[in-house]
């Protein structure tokens, strides 16, 4: 069996898409999946899996959760060592004058194409920044991921992937379970 950790966008966020955990929990249990565990309220589930492919997991996934509560939700799965390695490759953990606490890290559902990312390098973003590695957007929101211009919908129109984002402290303990 492998870990895995499901990203699911866009439940219990504003009282949009409503999913109880316990219900969730069920559903990850129905399709085989074992020692489930959700991590706080919006879509963070550690669960383990004979080792298949993470767009796979992701598919059976969504598609469960649509048949269940009727919901279109977008489900990214990373196994535990890629989110891991994705946490260690922060450039923002080593750099000096950015407090860890408003670091986050936005996942997309593949690698954006070059051409989509460096027009991107010229724009204008401060006091936020960005860095762009593979399947994966470092963010750094001085003023709070609430207030940034760099939201999931930014990233989904600029790359055409799917983008699911989390702070860097749920990262790290989803890492952990």
């Amino acid at each position: 069996m492998k870990r895995y950790i499901a990203l699911l966008r866009g439940i219990n966020v504003g009282g949009k898409n409503p999913i109880r955990m316990a219900d969730l929990t069920a559903v990850f249990a129905e399709a085989g999946f074992r020692d489930v565990k959700t991590y706080i309220q919006s879509g963070n589930i550690v669960f383990e899996s004979q080792p298949e492919s993470e767009p796979v997991l992701s598919e059976i996934i969504s598609n469960r959760i649509s048949s269940r509560f009727g919901l279109t939700v977008p489900v990214l799965v990373f196994s535990r060592g890629r989110l891991q390695q994705i946490y260690n490759q922060n450039p923002f953990l080593t750099a000096d004058g950015f407090d860890h606490k408003h670091l986050c890290i936005t996942l997309l559902s593949g690698i954006p194409e070059l051409s989509t990312i460096a027009p991107l390098n010229g724009e204008d973003f401060y006091p936020e920044r960005f860095h762009v590695i593979g399947d994966a957007v470092y963010l750094y929101c001085p003023h709070g991921y609430g207030k940034t211009r760099l939201t999931n919908t930014f990233w989904e129109k600029k790359t055409g992937l799917t983008a699911t984002s989390r702070n860097l402290q749920t990262i790290q303990k989803l890492c952990t379970l």
